[in-house]
């Protein structure tokens, strides 16, 4: 039971993910550096951490019978006991750490929360619901953050912008990486979209959502013309549109595994844009 098993378990750069998100949406909401800040960037990511590995625990069986051997649980290097503790601690630090932080966060990361664990149950199972709540994990830090510095009506355009790009690539990601996963969805006895619209629309609107954050992307320029966000973010367009459409071309597992990383790094490249707009 090494250290890299339980950051897998975890997935780790997820919860580093959501912990810049956090500070960079306090940050563009005026927020200074201390301990409640700090409290606040650090509940959601240890939150996720928790998600994910609440995650696996119920997906155990599921793993097996797919022979995922590379699922620590799976394995065997974490036990589901473990799993099963280190997934409540997690929970209940990071619900502790954000009501430090205010009321207002402890609500958002309560109802996250509550919301986790009805996507590891039952909601990923659900055609486009479960689909939705993953992009709603990857926009909401930035709102969660701009909550923290300046309050609930103290959250800036910017970052609402940010959000909403965050969401509409991350549901198109999603239905993307949905239609390469709908054999072991359906001999677990899902129902995702790909089943009820068929692999090539459920791409099609995948490749409609990528151009939809496109012309999103753009609107940060109107306020401010950085040149780091521009590059950056123009990477990361490039990637997705090259994604849609490489997807509709070939629907592959084989292609829709290379692309769903290629999506990651755009998703990577877009975060630094932010990163770069917002202390540059």
């Amino acid at each position: 039971m090494a250290l890299s098993d339980w950051l897998a378990l975890a997935r780790f750069e997820h919860g580093v993910m959501t912990l810049v998100g956090v500070l960079l949406g306090a940050l563009m909401a005026g927020g200074s550096a201390d301990l409640r800040l700090v409290a606040a960037a650090l509940g959601p990511a240890i939150i996720t951490l928790a998600a994910f590995i609440s995650n696996d625990c119920f997906d155990v069986a599921t793993d097996k019978a797919l022979g995922r051997t590379d699922r620590p649980l799976v394995s065997g290097r974490v036990s589901l006991r473990n799993a099963h503790l280190a997934s409540v601690a997690f929970f209940a630090v990071g619900l502790a750490l954000a009501f430090y932080a205010g009321f207002a966060l402890f609500v958002i990361a309560f109802a996250y929360s509550l919301a986790a664990v009805a996507y590891n149950a039952f909601l990923k199972r659900l055609p486009l619901v479960g689909n939705l709540y993953v992009a709603s994990s990857m926009a909401v830090p930035f709102v969660y953050g701009a909550v923290a510095a300046a309050g609930v009506r103290g959250v800036p355009y910017l970052v609402w912008v940010f959000a909403l790009l965050a969401f509409v690539a991350g549901v198109g990601r999603e239905l993307l990486i949905t239609t390469r996963d709908v054999e072991g969805d359906r001999h677990v006895g899902a129902l995702t979209l790909p089943m009820v619209l068929g692999a090539y629309f459920t791409l099609a609107l995948s490749l409609v959502l990528f151009i939809v954050a496109v012309f999103v992307s753009f609107l940060p320029l109107a306020q401010n013309s950085s040149m780091s966000y521009a590059v950056l973010v123009g990477a990361c367009d490039a990637i997705l549109l090259y994604s849609g459409v490489s997807a509709l071309n070939d629907p592959s597992f084989k292609n829709l595994s290379r692309l769903r990383n290629y999506s990651l790094a755009a998703l990577l490249l877009g975060l630094a844009g932010f990163a770069a707009l917002t202390l540059l």
